[in-house]
């Protein structure tokens, strides 16, 4: 979850995978927790986006181990719905009042201390390798994005204005260690979470959760400001951009020019969805 990108935790989580040889899957916000280039780092699991390869690999497992995800929350509604296996919790330290009732046990701690008891605790009890559990995790997340760039290519490649994903399709391409892209709440998102690569931690922040819309140029701006060599890039839709708009005279007030995209659909995209 996301309290392994907010304490800085994504070597021990990849050591403690690694020691288990047990697959990653990441809650909708917790995007960079490990990178995508990990053998086994198997994407993202959250309301929208459950992919055949997520939700197998939730459902299959005998016992799962929650770690920084915060109870209440679509992202653990989504584990949850996915699975019976019994959920074991790490849950952030002042975050306690967010652990998720339905886990069977689990424990307040500090995540990176925790993690590391956990490696020290199981010792030497390293589990092989498991060449087809990687193979399968590779094939299902480029699956998933060649079929999405795919379909993109065969049912939208002449539309105008540009479809979302022929946009972020040029972007993703383009992402190397030293972008840093922030996502926003809506429905250009959920194709963010699918087409952009996570190459490390701060590859691409996504938002909070439904009460963080309008992140995206203010999050931006500080990103500029603590990477002023990087380049910075937002992905927005409209109806977040309107939301903080006004914030650009703070980025002319303090002399920094991060890219925003803005995919605009003229409409709160998801609002309508659901009311469709």
């Amino acid at each position: 979850g996301k309290g392994v990108r907010s304490t800085f935790s994504s070597d021990e989580l990849a050591e403690l995978a690694e020691l288990l040889e047990a697959p990653v899957v990441l809650s909708g916000d917790a995007a960079g927790a490990i990178p995508d280039t990990h053998p086994l780092a198997a994407g993202q699991l959250n309301l929208y986006d459950r992919t055949p390869l997520h939700k197998e690999l939730v459902t299959e497992a005998d016992l799962i181990l929650a770690v920084g995800e915060r109870g209440g929350t679509g992202h653990a509604d989504a584990l949850f719905d996915s699975s019976t296996a019994p959920v074991v919790g790490i849950w952030l330290g002042n975050e306690g009042e967010l652990a998720d009732p339905r886990a069977k046990g689990g424990a307040v701690a500090d995540i990176r201390p925790a993690l590391n008891q956990l490696i020290e605790a199981l010792g030497d009890q390293q589990r092989p390798r498991d060449d087809a559990l990687r193979a399968r995790i590779v094939r299902g997340k480029d699956g998933l994005r060649g079929a999405v760039r795919a379909q993109i290519r065969r049912d939208y490649a002449n539309d105008r204005p540009m479809h979302y994903g022929l946009a972020l399709e040029a972007l993703a391409d383009s992402v190397d260690d030293d972008t840093v892209i922030l996502g926003d709440i809506g429905s250009h998102n959920q194709w963010s979470r699918v087409m952009i690569p996570t190459r490390n931690r701060d590859t691409f922040t996504p938002e909070g959760y439904w009460g963080a819309m309008g992140f995206g140029l203010p999050g931006a701006i500080a990103a500029k400001l603590a990477w002023p060599e990087k380049k910075v890039i937002t992905v927005t839709g409209d109806g977040c951009f309107l939301m903080a708009s006004a914030d650009f005279g703070t980025a002319v007030e303090q002399g920094v020019n991060p890219v925003i995209i803005v995919l605009n659909d003229r409409q709160y995209g998801m609002i309508v969805g659901m009311q469709q």
